[in-house]
């Protein structure tokens, strides 16, 4: 065989196209198979760089959030180290704000009469002193012919 020949072989060989109808029919499916696939990683893609986006955008966030953070706990550090009285004093208005919530809870099931001030239970004499009732009781009701007797 001569160059030409192989060279012609060769050509043919190449240019061959298979008649064979189920193997056209084959190919053009797997050639469509291909060409979905094809898109859906594109797609994929598309969406992995979306998601890398928005992650990398809540992590600047965070970061942020954190630095911001980190400033404030360091200026109310600054604050409350060279301030130990008034940290005290909070404290202390803390805690009486407590303790009036506790007496109000104490006097829940109280009498509530008209222009008689809220009591406090650790000042009984004072209470006494400006109780309306007591008065009424002592002085009388000041109009005549109405007395209350005991």
């Amino acid at each position: 065989m001569g160059t030409q020949e192989y060279r012609m072989l060769q050509q043919l060989d190449r240019e061959v196209d298979w008649m064979c109808k189920n193997c056209k029919a084959k190919i053009k499916n797997l050639k469509a198979e291909n060409l979905k696939l094809r898109d859906e990683v594109v797609a994929l893609r598309l969406e992995n760089d979306d998601l890398k986006k928005m992650l990398n955008d809540r992590i600047i966030n965070l970061e942020k959030k954190v630095e911001c953070l980190e400033k404030k706990n360091i200026n109310i550090n600054n604050t409350w180290k060279g301030n130990g009285e008034g940290l005290n004093q909070v404290v202390e208005k803390v805690l009486e704000v407590v303790q009036e919530e506790e007496e109000k809870k104490a006097r829940i099931n109280n009498l509530v009469i008209y222009e008689v001030e809220e009591s406090q239970k650790e000042y009984g004499k004072e209470r006494e002193d400006k109780d309306k009732c007591t008065e009424i009781f002592e002085k009388g009701v000041g109009v005549k012919g109405v007395s209350i007797e005991c």
